[in-house]
C-alpha cells in the first residue's frame, strides 16, 4: 500500500566478506541459492528474535525468515540493477551509510502485512514528555543517541 510508512525495526542486514562471498557464488554456481536467486544479503542472528522468540516485545515479523531474506535480496538486486551495479560490489552502492562502519541501511517499500509503526508525533503539547537518552543492546556495543516518550 502506497500510504503504509516503512516499518522501523531493529533488523540487521549484514554481508559477508567479499571473498566469502566470491567462494559460495562459485560453488554454488554463480551465486544462484536453490531459489535461483542472487544472495548478497543475510540476516544476522541478533534479529532472529524478531521471528522466533514469543516473548519478544518489540516489531514482530510473521513471515519466515528464509521469505524475508528473500524479498530483502530482490529489493537490493533491483535497486542495484536499476542504478547499473553488480550486487556484489564491494563498495555497496545502493546502501546508506549507518551510524557505524559496519552499519548500513537498505530502505525498501514495507512488505510486512502485519507491521505497524511504533511512532508518535511530536507536538506541544506532548514535547515536555519526549526522552533522550543513549543506549547499547549489549554491553559491547556502542551507545546510540536515541528518543522516546515514556510508556503509560
Amino acid at each position: 500500500d502506497e500510504d503504509v510508512p516503512a516499518c522501523p525495526t531493529m533488523l540487521q542486514l549484514i554481508h559477508k566478506d567479499l571473498e566469502q562471498r566470491r567462494q559460495d557464488r562459485e560453488a554454488a554456481g554463480d551465486g544462484a541459492t536453490s531459489t535461483g536467486s542472487t544472495r548478497a544479503l543475510a540476516l544476522d542472528e541478533f534479529c532472529y528474535r524478531q521471528f522466533d522468540d514469543p516473548d519478544y516485545g518489540g516489531t514482530k515479523i510473521a513471515m519466515s525468515k528464509e521469505e524475508f531474506e528473500w524479498r530483502a535480496n530482490a529489493a537490493y538486486n533491483e535497486r542495484c540493477a536499476g542504478l547499473g551495479h553488480d550486487a556484489f560490489d564491494p563498495n555497496w552502492p545502493v546502501l546508506a551509510r549507518g551510524y557505524a562502519p559496519f552499519c548500513k541501511h537498505l530502505f525498501v517499500e514495507n512488505f510486512l502485512p502485519d507491521c505497524t509503526v511504533p511512532v508518535a508525533e511530536i507536538t506541544d503539547d506532548n514535547r515536555h514528555l519526549l526522552r533522550t537518552g543513549y543506549g547499547a543492546r549489549t554491553p559491547q556495543e556502542l551507545p546510540v543517541l536515541s528518543r522516546w516518550f515514556p510508556k503509560g
